[in-house]
């Protein structure tokens, strides 16, 4: 596995909000990026990543998750509630809805995905309670008793089927009116994603009562791999697997490397996993990236990162904040794995 880098300054007026989530656009070179401001909201820009050419805009609070089109109309959780942008020049806010979305007893919501054309579900790491919102307005269609994160699931015409990984439930619901029609269990995990063979799933709970001393953490960062894999560690009850449109296990791993992989002792909040234009399964976390053969769930190669790195959907790229007014892109290519158990052509809601 290659992987490619290329550094962009940016001209902008602030720094890089280090702690706001950079948000990419899908099939286009756009990233939103908030920038350090004193008060609740404040600048932020639109960046082709492609040219580092930047957009200022004004008035935006720090961003969780978030979507933009190809159209460069974007849904962002911000901690002020769901912003709708157009990443214009300037770009701009065009709407702001709170409905309890992102501040208050929200305010720890983080996780935006899109489960139908103008839907998407809301909700937090691992923490109980969800809504699905209109992404063209903002609008609060329904609360949804689940605990994220989310995964779209393969489901009948008329209906829309979502897997809570934190609540180990897949819920089905109506496509027209959003009403939950069933509940089935599925497994715990932390985050999956879809690849030609199936969905690469990291499952499992972090321990969290794992609390590491300096010695064990100095002996953790020195130790060779083969030792390293054997020592305690808040991971050890992870591990990825390959699954089914009806959530069956087709295979398994234990994945000794999700431990320098993973870089947080409480294991929420810090995996993201996505599909690339291969069709291979990219892991990604504050520490890099891992891109994983979906066939093998074996490692294909790493890169590090000093912060949380954000794929593109559907692409061997991803971005990241390198400076205060700096971005990387990452870029890495390899084969082809070749088409296996897919993801079957049914209708999703």
């Amino acid at each position: 596995m290659a992987f490619t880098t290329a550094r962009r300054a940016l001209d902008l007026p602030a720094p890089i909000d280090a702690w706001s989530r950079l948000v990419c656009q899908e099939d286009g070179p756009l990233v939103l990026a908030v920038l350090e401001s004193r008060g609740s909201i404040g600048p932020w820009a639109a960046v082709d990543a492609a040219t580092g050419r930047v957009a200022v805009g004004s008035d935006l609070a720090p961003v969780s998750d978030g979507v933009l089109d190809p159209a460069g109309a974007g849904l962002l959780l911000t901690q002020r509630g769901l912003a709708r942008v157009a990443a214009d020049d300037p770009p701009r806010v065009l709407g702001l809805r709170g409905a309890g979305v992102g501040r208050g007893k929200d305010d720890h919501e983080q996780l935006l995905d899109t489960i139908a054309p103008d839907v998407a579900v809301v909700g937090r790491w691992s923490r109980a309670g969800a809504k699905l919102v209109r992404v063209s307005t903002g609008e609060v269609i329904r609360r949804l008793s689940a605990q994220g994160p989310f995964l779209a699931m393969p489901a009948a015409a008329g209906r829309s089927r979502l897997w809570a990984f934190g609540s180990g439930t897949v819920v089905a619901l109506d496509a027209s009116s959003w009403r939950t029609l069933e509940r089935s269990a599925a497994p715990r995990g932390l985050a999956a994603c879809w690849t030609p063979y199936g969905a690469v799933a990291l499952l499992g709970e972090a321990d969290p009562a794992y609390r590491e001393g300096a010695a064990h953490a100095l002996l953790r960062d020195l130790a060779p791999p083969a030792l390293r894999s054997r020592l305690r560690s808040p991971f050890g009850g992870l591990r990825l697997a390959l699954l089914d449109e009806r959530l069956d296990e087709l295979a398994s791993a234990d994945a000794p490397w999700l431990s320098t992989a993973l870089p947080d002792p409480d294991g929420r909040g810090v995996a993201w996993l996505r599909a690339d234009g291969e069709g291979r399964a990219v892991l990604a976390t504050s520490l890099g990236l891992t891109v994983i053969d979906p066939a093998t769930l074996e490692p294909l190669g790493q890169h590090r990162t000093d912060w949380l790195p954000t794929s593109w959907s559907g692409a061997s790229r991803a971005v990241h904040r390198s400076g205060p007014r700096e971005l990387t892109v990452v870029e890495w290519s390899a084969g082809s794995p070749a088409a296996g158990v897919g993801r079957p052509a049914t209708t999703m809601g």
